[in-house]
């Protein structure tokens, strides 16, 4: 049960996939007519169910059917659940997170021409072993505003999950440009839209940092990806965090 939000979550999101409206009283046919329960009589139209005996696994259509999927989804997420602890703690010892003091510093008061509108915001914590560090500030450049953030998501390998599949992802629609990509090396998720004009680039810096650099008012990606490579990319990746912690005793 230690995993059971994720698995909500998830749950939550397949299960809103299905939104077609269905009127009351009516019953869908397999070529989506809607059928009384009265005609649904006189045709003599009876819903199958599988027999006790049956106990394979549904394939083709049967297997993209709602409730399949969100069974599907709530077991990956429980593994996934699990694999994210077990990487956490490991022979008794629990890994650590930079502390947010520490990636500070890779947010100055100016970078180039944007001079910093906020203090820098940060904070370590979580529930071990699920640790996480992060700091953030605002930046501005006349009209136009720019947010950073930097986290140390080295314990929590789900949320470095998305710039695997983003790898060879892309996408270029009236809306705007998604695709994956590199930022001096690192693997990087290119987004602009249309809409606000806004530009972001999230990078992930020598496996463990998430860097967020979003840009409002920007006609295309090359704003946020130039102050991306201001942040000193190298010097970030080169921080080490403190040697793993001896976990507590289970009660």
């Amino acid at each position: 049960m230690r995993y059971a939000f994720l698995s909500i979550i998830c749950l939550w999101l397949v299960g809103c996939n299905d939104d077609s409206p269905k009127s009351p009283g009516s019953t869908a046919t397999a070529n989506n007519t809607a059928v009384s329960p009265t005609e649904t009589v006189k045709k003599n139209v009876t819903p199958t169910t599988p027999t006790n005996g049956d106990k394979k696994a549904p394939t083709g259509n049967a297997a993209k059917n709602p409730l399949g999927q969100m069974m599907q989804a709530a077991k990956l997420m429980q593994q996934m659940g699990k694999t994210m602890a077990g990487q956490a703690q490991k022979n008794g010892l629990i890994n650590q997170v930079v502390n947010w003091r520490k990636l500070a510093p890779f947010l100055p008061d100016q970078l180039g021409e944007y001079k910093a509108s906020s203090d820098v915001r940060g904070k370590t914590g979580g529930a071990a072993p699920m640790m996480i560090s992060e700091v953030k500030r605002r930046y501005k450049k006349g009209n136009q505003e720019v947010r950073i953030s930097i986290a140390d998501a080295s314990v929590t390998p789900i949320l470095r999950a998305g710039f695997a599949m983003a790898k060879n992802f892309t996408e270029d629609s009236t809306e705007g440009i998604k695709k994956g990509g590199t930022v001096e090396g690192h693997p990087a998720i290119l987004e602009w839209r249309k809409s606000g004009q806004r530009a972001k680039v999230s990078l992930l810096v020598a496996g463990r940092f998430i860097v967020h650099v979003r840009v409002n008012k920007a006609a295309d990606l090359a704003p946020a990806m130039a102050i991306a490579k201001q942040l000193g990319l190298a010097k970030l990746a080169a921080v080490k965090p403190p040697p793993p912690a001896k976990a507590p005793a289970a009660k």
